[in-house]
């Protein structure tokens, strides 16, 4: 039996509008196996630019094509990223499941935990004061490793690279881990298109329309993985479940968010979870209550790794094939070559042959005439 206070707990729904999210407290099904990408193909015609306004491309000299190494977390301002991480981490690097996540150095690994301790002392992390990006390696099932990269910047760095067009210094390098995205965790916090401000709902609202759409703008980009992550689920139950569950909340609060999500060929996912409970204060303050447990967190991490290794899978399997095509393809060559060889042998020992027969028979005519 699931808590009330955990009914949204491992629900989620994919944007089609024929899946129905389910409320019953059960995981999701596994996401069937991506098709394989078509084959480029110089005859084909190039692809139509994105039917939407102006998205921030890549830079036009960049002529190297794009490597997608990493799965990015992208959050604004109130989207709950930095409890969101801190308890992720916490909770990846002490588990014995699938998954394990590990800082990729030291300093970062103690400013997790000392946010922790912030939590655990009742205090909530300061917001972001400067540009920076945390890294982090994955572990799938002690074999296999990706790396998880935290976008972690001040809300006007995200502002000026999305709303104001700027591409220069932090903001260029928010775009360009972007460009690199092979999954990506968009977390956005419900309550700010419950109480936020008009400009506080256009910074969360088109700022991740605008990084979805020039993801899905970049060549391969209409095959990642987007999990968009609704922070502070417990919070807000109320007001999700009076605004008909889930799967209306989305597809009424962030309409533009679930277009954009859907024009891609891996469905886009959504992912309720709370990372932070918290109790109220005899003086009315909410704080941070570490003693109930985080929920939520791991399941859309895990969505883009498998989403990812499935078309890493369709990959390796047509680079084999296409090996193995182009070695029979060689091996074929070679054959012919070889018979060409031969039926060039053959013709010049049959023409010597002609030669020498007919010269013999001339010398032999000319002696017996004499």
């Amino acid at each position: 039996m699931v808590p009330d206070e955990f009914e949204l707990e491992g629900d989620s729904f994919e944007l089609e509008p024929e899946i129905v999210p389910t409320m019953d407290g059960s995981p999701p099904p596994p996401p069937p196996p991506p098709p394989p990408p078509p084959a480029p193909s110089s005859s084909s015609p190039p692809p139509p630019p994105p039917a939407t306004g102006e998205i921030l491309q890549p830079p036009a000299e960049s002529s190297a094509p794009l490597i997608r190494d990493r799965i990015i977390v992208l959050g604004r301002t109130r989207s709950g990223k930095s409890v969101f991480l801190a308890r992720l981490h916490e909770l990846l690097w002490n588990s014995q499941g699938p998954l394990h996540m590990k800082a990729s150095d030291g300093p970062t690994h103690k400013a997790l935990t000392e946010q922790i301790d912030l939590l655990a002392n009742k205090k909530w992390p300061a917001a972001t004061l400067r540009s920076s990006h945390l890294t982090f390696e994955l572990t799938y099932k002690k074999r296999e490793k990706f790396m998880m990269v935290s976008l972690d910047y001040p809300g006007e760095v995200f502002r000026r690279a999305f709303m104001e067009d700027i591409t220069q210094g932090a903001e260029r390098e928010l775009l360009n881990n972007i460009d690199q995205a092979a999954g990506v965790l968009a977390l956005v916090d419900p309550g700010v298109m419950l109480t936020g401000s008009r400009l506080e709902q256009a910074d969360q609202d088109f700022g991740l329309v605008q990084a979805i759409e020039r993801i899905h703008s970049t060549p391969g980009g209409e095959w990642v993985p987007i999990a968009i992550v609704l922070t502070k689920c417990d919070r807000y139950k109320a007001e999700i479940m009076a605004g008909g569950g889930l799967g209306r909340f989305v597809k009424d609060r962030y309409p533009n968010l679930c277009r954009v999500a859907r024009g891609s060929h891996s469905v886009a996912t959504i992912f309720p979870c709370s990372a932070i409970r918290c109790k109220t204060t005899g003086l009315g303050q909410e704080v941070p209550d570490l003693a109930k447990p985080p929920w939520g967190l791991e399941q859309p991490l895990m969505h883009c790794v498998e989403r990812i290794r499935q078309q890493l899978a369709v990959e390796t399997r047509d680079a084999r094939l296409q090996a193995q095509t182009e070695r029979a393809q060689e091996i074929s060559q070679a054959n012919q070559a070889a018979e060409q060889h031969q039926s060039r042998l053959a013709f010049w020992v049959i023409l010597i042959g002609i030669v020498v027969v007919v010269g013999g028979a001339i010398v032999a005519w000319k002696i017996f005439n004499r």
